[in-house]
Formats: structure tokens, C-alpha cells, sequence
């Protein structure tokens, strides 16, 4: 069992969980001291827990990360990736340059290295050695930011090995001689064969914190890059619901807390103030997700993107529709298709104008795209079997099962079957999900 240190919007119902599997909580805020009748560590922590910065997951990073994600994983539709954590070194080769920095592959992961993070020019096929510098969470946007070099530091200080001088990052010449001389006054030098990188927080630091900081940094250069482990949780739509009903035994919890905290801003600051309003709530009750889309979105003619989660971890973005209908937790999109090659598992040519039309309700462990040519004929339908569909403001978000089900004229077919029992086989779904995935398929079938 680990010392796991919490923080974030899903703490109350994650410290309720570790306590309950045998974990101990550590340095954990006063409301959750108030909240709890348990006894709390003071640390340090092994691990340490956080939410993923859009609220839809968290970060689990320590020795025993593996373990404390897995306690962590409520829900059928709770998903743990292997994450690659800070601070780790790896050899790189860069696949894609772009206007701001290049993209990077490495044996278990992608990452992004803005040219501000490298001295040297970069080209498509090079090959060097970066450290993770930031995270991100798989379902985002981005990648892992990281570093030319091995680099190793704090805060206010990095070192890079084989590199020599000093610089600051964002910074002028003279700022980083000041900062070289402020360091050599207090008897404060990098070891032998490392450059030095000071953050723009250094030049406003005192000289002490300045000379604990590059003492810090040279000892972990002298001991050498210890890499913990780390994991990101998916939390999906029965995740969520179990959070609440978890939070709801510490404490007032309306239905839909932790969906609304994902939100958006708004969102979370409302909940918080219809908590501090009421005395009592029962998070089973039916989430209001009329209200939640009237107040916060989509509505008809807004555009949201179409989150195509895998169980491997990976996210694949199925492009921006515009929304042409929406009511209490359903939404149907609508997206222009280009003409190339021919729509998965149909043997029907995309062609230009084509239009798919695609209906997703909240909570459904499935949802259906019509393709149409330009002139309205029907191609055929798709139906995606999923996770429980979350529809955000911004995308709607899911975890595809592999299995789907199509249907070209008069003929039905269940496709994938054979991915499904794969992915079962690596780890990657639980059997009861795949379960459930069959079931749907076989009912939607029926259906068609």
C-alpha cells in the first residue's frame, strides 16, 4: 500500500476510495481533514494524484502508480493508460516539423519539442535525445512537451548535460550573466559537463532559494535520472456517477457533481454554489442535462468535435460537425465528407458532398451515422458500439469498443468481433464490458 497525496476536483471521492483499499492519505487540505473522521499522514507522499487540467481524468505519478490508478478506476467505462511521466529520457526521432517546434516519436510514446526548448536546428528524420518536460493527458489536444538533452532540475533551475553556459529561458543574454554571477556569489555552480537553463521565475528569486535550487539540480545530475511510474485515469460517464455517489457519503452532493465539474468553469463554480445552498442531495437522482445543454451547450447551429477514444489510449479526433438538432441529452451532427476512398466496413465509395449524419444521446453505449450523397440518397449506416457518450459544449466524447454494427441496403452485419476479443486478450477491456459491448451489438442489429 502507498502514501498517496490528493488533490484536485475528484479528491473527496479518490480519498474516500484509497482509504477504503488499505492506502494511506497523506498532507491532505484542511476540508478534507474536516470531511473525513480518519487518520491522515503527514509524508511525504509515494504517489501523488491530481485531475487532468479539463477535469475528464487524472494523474497518478509515484512508485505504485499502477496500483493507485487501478483503486481509482469506478465505473464500467473507467479506462488506466500508461503515461510517460517528467522527467524521463528518451531517445527521439522527429516525425513532423511544424511553425512552432517539431514532433517527436520515442519507443513508447509521441512527444512535442518547441524550438524554444533546443539550441540546435531540427529537421523530419533527425535523431536526438529529449526529456519530458510536461505532461498531457492522452484525450487532449496535445503531446508531452519535451526538451532537447537530458535534462535534469527544479522549478527555477535545469541542467543539461553536454551543454555549456547559461541562458534563460524567455530571457535576455544579460539576464542570464546576472543570474551566473548572482549563482557564483553564493558559491552555487553547476557540476562539470552541464549547461544551465534558469526559468524566468529565477531572476525574481532571492539568493538563497537561487543557490538551493542549482544545489538541488546538481545533486539529481550527480545521482543520475530516476524514473518513477505514472498512469492517467479516464473517468467516463458511470465513472463519474460512481464519484458522486462516493463524494455523497462525505459530504452534500448533487446529482451530475463531477459531470459538471468537466464541464466547463461556470459549471463547476455552479455546482459548488447550489451545494453551499441546500442541505441534502441525492447524486442518483437524474442528472438535468437539459438544463445542463440549454445553460452551457451545444446548441443548433454550434460546431463540436467528435472525440474517438480507443482502449490503447489513444484519441483520435473523427472531425467538427455542425449541430443540427438538439434536445434533453441528444444531439445530431452533421459533417461534409471529402471524396477519398470508402466509408469503414461499407463497400461504398465517399465521395464528394457526401453527408453523415449522426445521432448521439447522452449515456448511450452506442450511436448511429447515416451517410447520404449529395443529391440525399442514403449510402448506408454505421453504428459505433461505445462507452457511455458524454456530450460536452465542445465534443462529444466517448471510448470506442471496437465491435459496430452496418447496414448497406437490406443487409445487417456485426463487424470487428475478432478486435473486440483482442483487445479483451491484451488487458485493454474487461470482460464484463465486452459483455455489454456484445449484447448492444446484437440489439442494435435486431433493430436495424
Amino acid at each position: 500500500m502507498a502514501k498517496v497525496r490528493v488533490r484536485g476536483v475528484y479528491t473527496t471521492a479518490a480519498t474516500r476510495l484509497l482509504l477504503d483499499a488499505g492506502h494511506e492519505v497523506v498532507e491532505p487540505s484542511e476540508p478534507i481533514r474536516e470531511r473525513f473522521d480518519a487518520s491522515f499522514g503527514d509524508g511525504p507522499a509515494e504517489v501523488e494524484v491530481r485531475n487532468s487540467d479539463d477535469y475528464l481524468g487524472v494523474y497518478v505519478v509515484g512508485d505504485g502508480a499502477r496500483e493507485v490508478a487501478e483503486t481509482l478506476a469506478a465505473g464500467r467505462d473507467s479506462f488506466v493508460f500508461d503515461a510517460v511521466p517528467v522527467g524521463a529520457v528518451r531517445d527521439a526521432t522527429v516525425e513532423e516539423t511544424t511553425g512552432s517546434g517539431a514532433f517527436v516519436r520515442f519507443d513508447d510514446g509521441r512527444g512535442f519539442l518547441p524550438y524554444s526548448k533546443t539550441d540546435d536546428r531540427i529537421d523530419d528524420g533527425d535523431e536526438l535525445r529529449v526529456t519530458v518536460v510536461e505532461e498531457a493527458a492522452p484525450w487532449s489536444n496535445g503531446s508531452p512537451v519535451v526538451a532537447a538533452g537530458e535534462r535534469v532540475g527544479n522549478e527555477l533551475v535545469t541542467l543539461v548535460r553536454g551543454a555549456s553556459g547559461s541562458r534563460v529561458e524567455g530571457g535576455t543574454a544579460e539576464d542570464a550573466t546576472q543570474l551566473s554571477r548572482t549563482a557564483a556569489t553564493v558559491g552555487a555552480e553547476p557540476p562539470s559537463g552541464w549547461g544551465v537553463v534558469y526559468s524566468r521565475d529565477a531572476l525574481d528569486a532571492e539568493m538563497g532559494e537561487l543557490a538551493e535550487a542549482l544545489g538541488d539540480a546538481a545533486e539529481r545530475a550527480e545521482e543520475g535520472a530516476e524514473e518513477t511510474d505514472a498512469r492517467w485515469l479516464w473517468l467516463g460517464s458511470d465513472g463519474r456517477a460512481a464519484y458522486d455517489e462516493v463524494r455523497a457519503e462525505e459530504t452534500t452532493t448533487v446529482a451530475g457533481h463531477h459531470r459538471l465539474k468537466a464541464t466547463s468553469g461556470a459549471a463547476s463554480a455552479g455546482v459548488d454554489l447550489a451545494e453551499a445552498l441546500v442541505d441534502s442531495a441525492d447524486p442518483t437522482d437524474d442528472v438535468p442535462l437539459d438544463v445542463i445543454r440549454r445553460k452551457f451547450g451545444p446548441e443548433e447551429g454550434d460546431r463540436v468535435e467528435i472525440s474517438h477514444g480507443k482502449p490503447d489510449g489513444r484519441f483520435i479526433s473523427l472531425g467538427r460537425g455542425e449541430v443540427v438538432s438538439a434536445e434533453e441529452g441528444e444531439v445530431v451532427v452533421e459533417r461534409g465528407m471529402s471524396g477519398s476512398g470508402t466509408y469503414d466496413a461499407l463497400d461504398v465509395e465517399r465521395e464528394e458532398g457526401d453527408i453523415a449524419r449522426t445521432r448521439f444521446e447522452e449515456d448511450g453505449w452506442a450511436y448511429a451515422t447515416v451517410y447520404k450523397s449529395s443529391d440525399g440518397e442514403k449510402k448506408g449506416t454505421y453504428v459505433n458500439i461505445c462507452t457511455p457518450v458524454e456530450i460536452f459544449p465542445e465534443a462529444v466524447r466517448y471510448i470506442d469498443l471496437h465491435i459496430d454494427v452496418v447496414k448497406e441496403g437490406d443487409e445487417t452485419r456485426i463487424v470487428d468481433e475478432d478486435e473486440l476479443a483482442g483487445s479483451v486478450e491484451k488487458g485493454e477491456i474487461p470482460e464484463d464490458v465486452a459483455e455489454k459491448a456484445r449484447e448492444v451489438s446484437r440489439s442494435v442489429a435486431d433493430g436495424l
